[in-house]
């Protein structure tokens, strides 16, 4: 998630009961500092698509992978995209 989507908020590490023991309050990885944390964006995982399709994917994807329950999308919202019509 963090290498798709960047760090977690400071507001959902403070709502979770366990993300203190991977992030500090600023959303930077502290555990397992030896682990490699892969740098790939949606953008470079995605070779198929022409660029119209691979934008509006993208952005399908990008309403799903929030850190914030509230700000993703719900499943009849996601159902109704125009990426899935």
């Amino acid at each position: 998630m963090v290498a798709l989507i960047g760090p977690p908020l400071p507001d959902f590490i403070q709502r979770s009961e366990t993300m203190g023991q991977c992030f500090d309050r600023n959303g930077i990885w502290t555990a397992h500092e030896d682990a490699v944390m892969p740098w790939d964006s949606l953008e470079s995982l995605e070779m198929r698509l022409s660029d119209c399709e691979k934008e509006s994917f993208l952005r399908f994807l990008r309403s799903m992978l929030k850190w914030l329950p509230e700000e993703r999308m719900t499943a009849r919202q996601l159902l109704d995209d125009p990426w899935l019509l």
